[in-house]
């Protein structure tokens, strides 16, 4: 079962590792200060997939990004995944 931690922990670690994001990220961080362009917000996006094995809603999730925090974020996350744990396994 995937926690909202691993999800913050992969977020942390795509933004450092893999979009080269230097700053310290809090869960109050809000989305839009992290300074992504939309390329990068894709980017991590990808990565979330293939590290979680889900498909984003894109259109929920940019609707759902607007002034979210990075927890926030997570919890939109962690809902998708579940959500399609559960029609998978109905």
């Amino acid at each position: 079962m995937i926690t909202k931690e691993d999800i913050l922990s992969k977020i942390k670690d795509v933004l450092r590792n893999e979009l080269f994001f230097e700053e310290e990220i809090e869960p109050a961080t809000l989305v839009r200060d992290l300074g992504l362009d939309s390329i990068q917000l894709m980017q991590l996006f990808v990565y979330l997939e293939e590290s979680f094995d889900f498909e984003f809603a894109y259109d929920s999730v940019f609707e759902n990004l607007r002034g979210a925090s990075v927890n926030e974020f997570v919890e939109v996350i962690y809902n998708s995944i579940n959500k399609q744990q559960q029609e998978v396994n109905n």
